[in-house]
């Protein structure tokens, strides 16, 4: 199965737009940020895998990936 990856997710913009995706009932997001922050805080609240770190998931050749 595919994944929409989102990198850069720590930020005010990709945030929201993993935020909307969730909302729109995509369930396959993945948000990876270099650090954790608030807004990825929030993402995880509301059960959005998060990743801490680039280079912890390796993206593979189905994902859809969102970068900021």
């Amino acid at each position: 199965m595919w994944n929409i990856v989102l990198i850069g997710a720590g930020g005010t913009g990709m945030s929201g737009l993993a935020m909307l995706l969730d909302q729109l009932g995509y369930k396959n997001l993945i948000a990876i940020n270099d650090v954790e922050n608030q807004l990825t805080q929030r993402l995880h609240d509301r059960n959005i895998k998060v990743i801490i770190g680039h280079g912890v998931y390796t993206v593979r050749k189905d994902d859809f990936v969102i970068y900021s």
